[in-house]
């Protein structure tokens, strides 16, 4: 049976999930100290990739340390991978940090390991962000949090784009478990009947 762990990481509290079944192990979100995940991932587990949801630094600075240690492959939506290359600024007038290879991550169907997963674009707090949906679970980085929403004030954030992918949000299972980049696990239920954005 499979098994979400939130490692929370960083200054700013972003929330690293290890999503783990059959023992393998998918890592979404390192955001800073990588000794901190590895210490929550057991010497028997494999872990077969990172996902990132969108590009910004709190999300992505302990991708090479993990790496370097894990020898997997990291994956993001391409919408957002100029911010690992020192190119274009992640957020509050950071840059990426990312040197690994990144490979592209398509929407709707992908399968890494043995999970089969669905990516669902949400653009609004960064062109490239992205929901991860695994059985009743749904990673959502900084674009959907309990009782609110991401930034769209950032580079590449857009507001008409964020509402856009609140409407598309509004039509999943209700029923959905919602890990968000910071803060509490909620359900898509409790947010489509308390969150100011979702009424």
């Amino acid at each position: 049976m499979e098994k979400v762990i939130k490692v929370v990481v960083g200054l700013y509290g972003t929330n690293c999930y290890l999503l783990k079944e059959n023992k393998e192990v998918i890592i979404i979100d390192p955001g800073k100290e990588a000794n901190k995940i590895i210490s929550n991932i057991s010497k028997d587990e494999k872990v077969v990739g990172i996902i990132l949801t969108h590009g910004h630094f709190d999300h992505i600075d302990a991708v090479d340390d993990l790496v370097d240690y894990y020898k997997c492959d990291v994956y993001m939506n391409f919408k957002d991978k100029e911010m690992l290359n020192h190119k274009l600024n992640s957020a509050y007038g950071y840059f990426g940090k990312v040197k690994s290879e990144v490979k592209p991550l398509k929407e709707n169907d992908f399968v890494l390991g043995s999970f089969k997963l669905e990516i669902i674009s949400t653009p609004g707090h960064s062109d490239g962000s992205i929901l991860i949906k695994y059985k009743n679970h749904l990673f959502t980085g900084d674009t959907l949090f309990k009782n609110s929403i991401g930034r769209t004030d950032l580079i590449t954030g857009n507001n008409k784009k964020m509402y856009q992918s609140i409407n598309l949000i509004k039509t999943l299972d209700p029923n959905l478990k919602v890990y968000p980049g910071h803060g509490e696990i909620t359900t898509l239920k409790e947010e489509l009947r308390y969150n100011p954005f979702y009424r």
